[in-house]
Formats: structure tokens, sequence, C-alpha cells
């Protein structure tokens, strides 16, 4: 009895059943996710099935996309082992959005195959296909330019007698390797042999080598204008960063700090408190290398309350920004 039970209900599942688990009578070979006409040695390929066609066919690519945001996500984990601090995350963040970016135009080459309407459940289903080879070519086309770009930019620094100039190049090589890793991971799913482009350079020793560098260059955080607590703010902000925070004579860089707030503004049950952060970074002997500046605007239903969240807000700002900004103001 509990075999006919079992074979009885293993023909209702083949009768009505959907994309995965058997093919359903009278439709095409790909429903069990497998294609004669596309085989997997030269395709990815999706299914996807919805009582809208146009449904489908989304969900058919997306099956597709979620295989290379496996593969994004899973170097963006290495990223952050490899950068550890705060301003290493929003590093590994930036670079994943890159990444993100780029394999996303790859994708733009997902094509639907087929399509069939299962007329009894008026569900229909769609085929969609990735070829192996074209898109593997544009990965290693992407994976080059980041190379060249790379030895490069590793040429100027080596070559570069600035300090600041160095710090830029090997910020930008670590970068994009770090983008090239992501792109490498995608490859190494779409290229039948999985290994993809075997690097050039170790990511694990460009990360540590620009550590290094950043840790000798030496910044004199000081506060020009602002209440006097926030110089440990600006002082802990210079150390997250990277750089080695210098107290004494002889830094390599000033760096001028101006935080001007207003006071606590009461409007519509509301105290708010506007002002600016700037930053002006320039040598001992007075040559300044850049500027930046940032808006503030913070509330709260409490006077002493909104001031310390516009302190709080320029804090952020200089744990999250500040070391993009002075590479920023590098110089060819």
């Amino acid at each position: 009895m509990k075999r006919i039970m079992i074979l009885g209900l293993g023909v209702f599942l083949v009768a009505c059943g959907g994309s995965r688990g058997g093919v359903i009578e009278g439709g095409p070979d790909w429903l069990d996710g497998s294609s004669k006409a596309h085989p997997s040695v030269a395709y990815i390929i999706g299914t996807g099935s919805s009582v809208s066609l146009d449904d489908a066919k989304n969900r058919a690519r997306a099956e597709i996309a979620k295989v290379f945001e496996v593969a994004v996500t899973e170097q963006s984990s290495d990223n952050l082992k490899y950068l550890s601090d705060a301003n290493g995350s929003q590093l590994a963040q930036r670079v994943e959005r890159d990444t993100t970016s780029r394999t996303s135009k790859i994708l733009h080459g997902v094509e639907i195959a087929d399509s069939w309407l299962h007329e009894k459940s008026g569900q229909f289903y769609a085929l969609a296909v990735l070829h192996r080879g074209r898109t593997a070519n544009a990965l290693r086309q992407q994976i080059q330019d980041l190379d060249s770009a790379s030895a490069a930019d590793l040429e100027k620094a080596r070559t570069s007698k600035d300090t600041l100039n160095k710090l830029a190049y090997a910020s930008s090589v670590l970068t994009q390797q770090m983008q090239r890793a992501g792109l490498q991971r995608s490859l190494q799913v779409v290229d039948n042999s999985g290994r993809g482009v075997t690097p050039r350079w170790n990511l694990a020793e460009l990360s540590s080598d620009f550590r290094g560098q950043l840790e000798r260059v030496r910044i004199q955080p000081r506060l020009s204008q602002g209440p006097e607590s926030f110089q440990t703010s600006l002082s802990g902000a210079v150390g997250k960063a990277g750089f080695l925070v210098k107290k004494g004579e002889m830094p390599d860089f000033i760096l001028s700090t101006r935080l001007i707030l207003s006071e606590p503004e009461y409007q519509q049950n509301w105290y708010w408190v506007r002002g600016r952060l700037e930053i002006l970074l320039s040598t001992p002997q007075g040559r300044i290398r850049g500027t930046q500046r940032w808006p503030i605007k913070v509330s709260a239903t409490q006077a002493d309350v909104a001031q310390k969240r516009a302190l709080d807000s320029a804090a952020n700002i200089l744990r999250d920004e500040l070391r993009s900004s002075l590479l920023g103001f590098a110089k060819e």
C-alpha cells in the first residue's frame, strides 16, 4: 500500500510540478535544469516560473545573477580580512559596490533562450542563458586592464619622491587588485577550468605594505577652531586612518582642523545645530596640499543632546573619510 501511495505521489508531481525535480510532461528538456541546446560546458543557465511571462524571465535571469552575487560576497569577506580597521571596512564596501557594478555589466549578456506555457496550470516557464566563452573573455579583459593600471601605479609609487603621492599610488594599486580579486571569483565561475587568471601580486602583501607605508607618515593634528574636547577625536581619527600621530617637532604634514558650530536653534519642537567641519593639510614649510569641507546639521529635542550629536557627527566624518580625503590631496 505504501509503495502504491509513493508511486501515485510521483505521478502527481510530474503532472503538476515546476522547473525543479522533474520534467513536466510535454515540456522542454530544460525544465529539470539542463539543456541539450545549451550544454553546461558552454553555458550557465537559469530557469524561472510564474503566472506572468515577464516575471518568469526575470526569475530565470536572477538565478544566474545569484551565482555571481555569491562570488562577489565571498570576495568582500576576504577583503575585510585584509583590511581590519574602520577605514578598511569602508574601502572594502566601496570595492564591493564597484565589483558588483562591473559584474552587472557582464550580466547584460544574459539572454532568454526559450519560454513555455503549461496550459493546464497557466504557469509560464523561462530559460535564461549566459555564454561562458564570451563572458570569460570580457572578464579577462577587465582583469588585464586592472593589472596594467596596477603595474603603472606601482612604477609611479616606486619613482615618486613625494610621500603623499607614494601613498596615493599604493592605495590605488590595492583598490584595483581588490576589484580584480572580485572579477577573478566571477571568472572562476564561468571558466570551466575554475582557475581564472593567476594574480601577479599577492593581495595580502599589498595590504600589509600599504599599512606599513601609512604608519611611517607623521601627521600633527591641530585643532585651529572648535571645542577643546574635539582634539581627542581629531587625534583618534588620524590614528584610525593608519597614520602616525606626531605631537612633537618635525612631522611630515600638519592637519589643521576647524569645527564651526552654531548655538542650538529651537524650531518646531526641535533644537538644531548647524555648522561645518574643515581640514587643511600642509607641510611644516607651509605648502598647502589640500582642503576639504563637510556640512554639519543635526537635531534633538534637547539643546545639549543636539550639541553632542554635532560633535559625534564631525567625529564620524573624520573616522570614515579622513584617509581617502588626505590621499585625495596627492598631486602628480
